[in-house]
């Protein structure tokens, strides 16, 4: 357990790195922030916000053995998996619109709602225009899928082996 909480961690460095590769293409190259109608040093704060203060928190619960970092760190792993790696890859963006949509609830522009708008766009509610990522975009992207996958397998895992032992009979009773 001990190993898969070291591996966990390892994966968790790597996957905020390339998060924020991600992030800074996205902000600087492709002008996400001005998408979504907040300044560039905030569309950096609001995801530090984010990403740096809930996720490491998991993985410092998770480090001691504590089965809700592992969920946090497995639900922090999906939604970079998904949002950072899935949605790069599809000619398709803005499946939550459509989706939403057919349900008839319409979200025709998050622009300008500032912290909300990031939420909205990282949760993939917000309609995206189909581009043609570069070579870098695109390994970026994948990175942060196959890590994004692993780490939340490893957390499935971990908490796999805490409920185990935790319904394994105590040898001293």
């Amino acid at each position: 357990m001990k190993n898969l909480n070291r591996y966990i961690t390892i994966l968790f460095g790597v996957s905020l790195v390339f998060l924020a590769l991600h992030a800074a293409y996205d902000g600087i190259v492709l002008g996400e922030a001005e998408d979504w109608g907040v300044t560039l040093a905030q569309y950096f704060l609001y995801l530090a916000l984010i990403y740096l203060i809930v996720p490491p928190l998991g993985v410092y619960l998770a480090r001691r053995f504590n089965p809700v970092g592992w969920v946090i760190v497995g639900l922090y792993a999906l939604q970079v998996m998904y949002g950072a790696g899935i949605t790069d890859d599809r000619p398709m963006l803005g499946v939550m619109p459509r989706v939403l949509g057919s349900l008839g609830v319409h979200i025709m522009s998050i622009q300008g709602y500032g912290f909300m708008s990031i939420i909205l766009e990282i949760l993939g509610f917000a309609p995206a225009e189909p581009r043609v990522p570069s070579l870098f975009a695109s390994g970026i992207a994948y990175v942060n899928i196959a890590v994004n996958a692993a780490l939340v397998l490893l957390c499935l895992l971990a908490l796999g082996l805490w409920w185990r032992e935790r319904r394994a009979p105590r040898a001293d009773s």
